[in-house]
């Protein structure tokens, strides 16, 4: 079971990409497991495990339940444009270091996540003393709150009959 102090990246690309030596760096704060896809197996220090696909021990359920913490980075940056990035963490009870819409804390609820989008240059140390702390951050309920919006209001088929009861 890995320690509070270990943490897994889930689709790194805008983050390594914006900051290259970043893998690098939190490597040398805390030991990390990379998963994502487009990457060579030595990849992030060696660290690099590749894609966790949907089925057997490769699913992502298996890759974040193992962890207390995630960093979930969007593809995408935009104000209220979130995705499985992350709600999967949410879902499977593994706090979210988030990085995409600076406004999602209009979708989910403070101490299910922490935002990372606007942390600059101070990132790496803060991604790790925010898991040295992460017992003191994990609100359970508020994990419990964000989960149940996701299964019940943000969910596409509750989505499409909000959509078709307003119709009728």
């Amino acid at each position: 079971q890995p320690s509070l102090s270990e943490l897994e990246l889930i689709e790194p690309e805008l983050w390594f990409r914006n900051n290259p030596n970043s893998a690098e760096k939190l490597s040398k704060e805390m030991r990390i497991d990379v998963y994502g896809k487009g990457h060579s197996q030595d990849s992030f220090n060696g660290q690099y495990h590749g894609q966790l696909g949907t089925k057997g021990s490769r699913s992502k359920v298996n890759g974040l339940n193992r962890y207390k913490s995630s960093v979930a980075i969007e593809n995408h940056c935009e104000n209220s444009y979130f995705t499985e990035k992350i709600c999967d963490p949410i879902l499977m009870y593994s706090m979210p270091f988030y990085f995409g819409a600076s406004d999602i804390d209009m979708y989910f609820p403070a101490g299910s996540f922490v935002n990372i989008t606007n942390i600059g240059n101070k990132g790496v140390r803060e991604i790790a003393d925010g898991c040295n702390y992460i017992d003191s951050l994990r609100d359970i309920a508020s994990i419990v709150e964000a989960r149940e919006l996701i299964l019940y209001k943000y969910n596409i088929i509750n989505v499409a009959w909000r959509l078709v009861m307003e119709l009728q």
